[in-house]
């Protein structure tokens, strides 16, 4: 990846997070949007059906939806293309973000960085007994003075 420090490493990482999930709700909308499409061919499809078995039609309103059908299925075909392609970056997106994570489980730096963590939660621990126990002492003279 060309990076060297870890910031970088992240700042880089929670991009290409966000850049997913903008992507994902992106497509959700895509499909919402090909779903409501879908809706819609079928209710000119059950208003053609609904015609035929009526009353002879005019001509003009067999072309005009017919017209309409097409148009829909082309917007269809639109949102499915996007859909796709937006699948594909998503997967690649996946594919480099598990590369990022397979080598940050091998980076030294970053084991070391773990285990600084760990012993640096331990101090923060042992700050916050002692603490209590300091506002505990205080608690007791402020008592006993009271008495």
């Amino acid at each position: 990846f060309g990076v060297w420090h870890v910031a970088d490493l992240v700042e880089k990482f929670l991009q290409k997070e966000e850049k997913f999930f903008v992507q994902y709700r992106y497509l959700d909308a895509l499909n919402a949007d090909a779903a409501k499409v879908e809706e819609r061919i079928k209710g000119i499809n059950q208003a053609a059906a609904a015609m035929r078995t009526d009353q002879p039609i005019d001509d003009m309103e067999v072309v005009k939806i017919k017209g309409q059908i097409a148009d829909s299925t082309k917007r269809a075909d639109r949102y499915g293309m996007k859909a796709d392609s937006i699948v594909d970056e998503i997967e690649s997106v996946n594919e480099i973000l598990s590369n990022i994570r397979k080598r940050m489980s091998t980076c030294r730096l970053l084991s070391d960085f773990k285990v600084a963590k760990r012993r640096w939660a331990l101090v923060r621990a042992n700050l916050r007994k002692i603490c209590g126990m300091g506002q505990k002492k205080k608690q007791l003279i402020q008592s006993r003075r009271n008495e």
